[in-house]
């Protein structure tokens, strides 16, 4: 226990020491001080040709690592040694300068497997670091063993940096590093991570280093990530990274990033390829849904197509039909409505399936006149039918409440079926619906014929201005006379129809669910 308290303090020091020995602070060592040799009082930090047992670093010894290669000694400098007039700035570029510098801790204590260990010379005169009078050497030191800074190294190191970006300790030390903001510095760390970007991109803790690491990558580089992500890979690529949950909070930092790029179209056409797979996952179609609210129409426009394909096979899935309902929010120009259009058409079939009735409902809601229209026709005949189904009763209530009132009321009232819709379980509720909207509609003017009864108020307020009481006096009597619009007229008269219809059946109706219909006209239909 004493152990663990200790490990997470010692984190945690590691962690702030490594943010107050930023480039401007002038904590770091001069150049002798960032050499190392053969004779140092603590040896530990080199690899002797017998030590076999070498791994990567844990956590806490990456952050010692990490420390060890960018904060000063405790020690200061050595006897004999004089200390720089800018020792940030030349400490800053000795270990950008480095590949193996710049994580010269790290590396000491990790040994890439295949390469062979040199002898360490005798007093260390001849034993190379890095560096050779202030400049980077052909043969770089910190593994206490001669390698030369050649490609060949670049895996090792890199391997190094992405086994601690998806730990925690590491994560936060690289983004610490990142917030430097030093391109040189950027750029090691993206050459160490970018052949592992799914990895990366899904794991608990690499996910927020890589949200960083984008903020200051170049056009070149993003366009190697997007290069990456979709392209076939193993992992599935970028459909099956969007359906992970950290996958996913990844894939909208990059779109937020891009939404104004170029490079946006290449990430919008591999989420394409995908689109009913993501759409039909919770986490998926959030990254459709980032694109749709924050990418323009024209940019979108594969993924608007691809709504138009497959709409209806998402309206009837239990998750698709949810997220359909967000996409019909948000999509625009011609393309909505098309979409618009496509279901519609098939109003009926939709209006009886479980979960495509609520994409059919939001539809209405939007109380288009040619979708209204277009609904209306395709449920000619069925209303009756529909009302007494669990799904389709749903979607009469909302046509009730919508332009397409009308059409529906009249269905009804000239049914033989009246009374058994009324004391149906699901029918009685759209006979209520009915009574409430076509009451609704015949006491008020709708809200088309407001501009007009608005702009007849004006004109009558002038003309009769010499006299307050005129003018009220006028104004009521234009309000009851928008009464006798042809729109509310035929709704007060549907109401009064539907009325007496009902009232013929009243011991009928005294039973089972036709109780809730005698009750309401009962107590005279609410207006609300």
């Amino acid at each position: 226990m004493e152990n663990t308290v200790s490990s997470s303090s010692d984190s945690q020091n590691l962690k702030a020491s490594l943010r107050s020995n930023s480039p401007d602070n002038n904590l770091f060592p001069s150049l002798e001080n960032l050499r190392l040799n053969s004779g140092v009082e603590n040896d530990s930090a080199c690899v002797y040709p017998g030590d076999n047992a070498l791994r990567l670093p844990s956590n806490q010894s990456f952050a010692r690592a990490m420390l060890n290669g960018y904060s000063s000694t405790s020690n200061g400098n050595r006897a004999g040694e004089t200390m720089t007039t800018d020792r940030a700035s030349i400490g800053r570029d000795s270990l950008c300068n480095n590949d193996f510098n710049l994580f010269s801790g790290l590396a000491r204590q990790t040994s890439p497997t295949s390469f062979q260990h040199e002898p360490i010379a005798e007093g260390g005169s001849n034993v190379s670091y890095g560096f050779d009078n202030g400049r980077p050497a052909g043969n770089a030191g910190g593994f206490g063993f001669q390698q030369s800074l050649d490609h060949a190294h670049l895996p090792q190191m890199n391997t190094i940096i992405i086994e601690n970006a998806l730990t925690q300790d590491g994560s936060d030390i690289l983004k610490d590093l990142l917030s430097w903001r030093e391109p040189r510095i950027t750029n090691k760390i993206f050459e160490g991570v970018i052949d592992f970007m799914f990895e990366l991109m899904m794991s608990q803790h690499g996910h927020s280093l890589f949200a960083e690491l984008i903020k200051l990558s170049s056009d070149d580089q993003l366009g190697m990530i997007i290069e990456r992500i979709t392209s076939h890979s193993p992992l599935g690529g970028i459909i099956s990274v969007s359906k992970t949950r950290t996958g996913s909070r990844s894939i909208k930092k990059l779109i937020e990033l891009l939404k104004k790029s170029s490079l946006i179209i290449k990430v919008i056409a591999a989420l394409k390829e995908g689109f009913y797979e993501l759409m039909i996952s919770q986490t998926g179609s959030s990254v459709i849904l980032k694109c749709v609210e924050l990418i323009d129409t024209r940019s979108n426009e594969l993924l608007y197509v691809a709504a138009i394909e497959h709409c209806l096979n998402l309206a009837v899935n239990a998750r698709g039909c949810i997220s359909l309902n967000y996409f019909i929010d948000n999509i625009r120009g011609l393309h909505r409505i098309a979409l618009l259009h496509v279901i519609a058409k098939n109003s009926l079939y939709l209006s009886q399936d479980p979960s495509g009735n609520y994409v059919l409902q939001k539809v209405v809601e939007l109380d288009n006149p040619d979708i209204i229209r277009e609904i209306c026709a395709q449920l000619n005949g069925h209303i009756v039918k529909l009302s007494m189904q669990k799904a389709g009763s749903h979607v009469v209530e909302k046509m009730l409440n919508s332009r397409g009132m009308h059409h529906v009321v009249k269905e009804l009232v000239e049914s033989k079926q009246l009374l058994q819709v009324a004391k149906d379980q699901y029918g009685n509720y759209v006979v209520q619906t009915a009574l409430k909207a076509s009451k609704i509609s015949g006491s008020a003017p709708d809200e088309q014929h407001w501009p007009c009864i608005l702009k007849l108020n004006f004109f009558l307020f002038h003309l009769l201005v010499e006299s307050l009481e005129d003018v009220i006096i006028n104004l009521q009597d234009l309000s009851d006379a928008s009464h006798s619009l042809a729109f509310q007229r035929a709704g007060n008269s549907f109401y009064q129809e539907l009325m007496t219809k009902l009232q013929e059946h009243l011991d009928a109706l005294q039973h089972g669910y036709g109780r809730n219909v005698h009750s309401l006209i009962n107590v005279d239909v609410p207006i609300n």
